[in-house]
């Protein structure tokens, strides 16, 4: 095989990794959205500073792979989604990779800030 990128060459089967579906099903976007927001409010209330590890993590596995290598995205695209019942409503990915990129810019500062030690700022 060549490097022409083949669904069964090294470097095709890496793109369908690290691609970003297009359409999104909005309902499992919305979904993850309120786990992270779950995640996010139980780190601060607890004091859970471990954490932010997990929260960023997940931010830049979507952005790079969608729901592929995040296991939120998978939890709710795998069990949680198809056990509602409720019809797909397929949007445009783009925006959505837009707004987990915003999500990995505030997770990974706040990463870094406890990392150093400012865990009130972060």
């Amino acid at each position: 095989m060549g490097s022409g990128g083949t669904v069964g060459s090294v470097p095709g089967r890496l793109r369908a990794v690290f691609s970003f579906p297009n359409p999104v099903n909005e309902v499992s976007a919305r979904l993850v959205a309120g786990g992270v927001l779950v995640m996010c409010v139980a780190t601060i209330a607890f004091g859970l500073e471990w954490a932010t590890v997990v929260i960023a993590y997940g931010f830049v596995a979507r952005v790079l792979t969608g729901p592929t290598l995040s296991p939120l995205g998978q939890l709710v695209t795998r069990v949680v989604t198809p056990r509602l019942g409720v019809p797909e409503r397929p949007v445009a990915g783009p925006p959505k990779r837009f707004a987990q990129g915003i999500g990995v810019a505030f997770s990974v500062s706040a990463l870094v800030l406890t990392g150093l030690g400012y865990w009130t700022a972060a």
